[in-house]
């Protein structure tokens, strides 16, 4: 006789101690990256570098203006984004700084200040200045957060939305009303990705805008600058508190997700 059943999803079929493997190897994975900073200052290794505070101010101020920007942008596009099959001219753009390596990213920009817009930086001092390293971030965390919230917004309830409509709201506040605010708690997510990756942008930046002591250095380029220099304990250190504050981020996020959540907001 013919078996007509359909076959279980694949996550249906996997044993349960097979996923619980799966998640504690992926745990693992990030609390390893603690042991190296944490041994040396055990051994006596800690040192931290008297511009440290500095470092992470400048840093935490950089990355906050990028992802603010990055997302603001994100955000406008929404709509358009939440179109799954974007012509090829904008997708390509969103896809090309994720896809090169974030040196040949910095590269770029450098090319680009030095040659065809060589004027934008007589007049903003983009190479080697600060405007570089907010460029940098921005240029990276900008592609990533379309994407993010492209997978966000193209994955909600429309209902909602299609009810706000029908009463008479215009398209553009239905939409923002339905939509973005129900699903604040991805987005919230989104954002710190976003922060995230650009507190530790560093190729870009690095080609870019330098490491100028004082002025274009921030944390990630400067535990390189302390690697080069052979001094571990520094770099160990400031990797230390990279750590911190990405924890701090992270149970921040954590937080304002719970607390707003993605229930889809109420049409009255």
């Amino acid at each position: 006789m013919r078996n007509d059943r359909v076959p279980a999803p694949l996550a249906n079929r996997v044993p349960l101690r097979v996923e619980a493997l799966a998640l504690a190897f992926a745990a693992a994975l990030g609390w390893l990256l603690l042991l190296g900073p944490l041994s040396m200052i055990g051994a006596g290794g800690f040192s931290l570098p008297g511009d440290a505070f500095e470092l992470t101010l400048r840093s935490l101020a950089t990355a906050t203006v990028s992802t603010a920007i990055a997302m603001s942008t994100a955000l406008a596009a929404s709509r358009l984004l939440a179109n799954r099959h974007l012509p090829f001219r904008f997708a390509a753009g969103l896809d090309l700084p994720l896809a090169l390596p974030p040196v040949v990213v910095g590269l770029c920009w450098l090319i680009l200040f030095r040659g065809p817009l060589q004027w934008v930086d007589d007049r903003l001092s983009v190479v080697a200045d600060w405007p570089g390293v907010l460029l940098a971030q921005i240029g990276t965390g900008t592609a990533l957060a379309c994407r993010l919230v492209q997978a966000v917004v193209s994955n909600a309830s429309r209902g909602p939305e299609r009810a706000l409509s029908t009463m008479g709201e215009p398209p553009t506040r239905a939409w923002r009303l339905a939509t973005l605010r129900g699903t604040a708690g991805s987005l919230a997510a989104t954002a710190l990705v976003v922060w995230a990756q650009t507190f530790g942008a560093f190729g870009p930046v690095l080609v870019l805008a330098g490491a100028t002591a004082g002025r274009t250095e921030v944390l990630p380029t400067a535990i390189y600058l302390h690697v080069s220099a052979g001094e571990l304990a520094e770099a160990a250190t400031l990797s230390l508190l990279m750590i911190v504050v990405a924890v701090a981020g992270t149970a921040a996020a954590r937080w304002l997700v719970r607390r707003t959540g993605d229930a889809p907001s109420s049409t009255s």
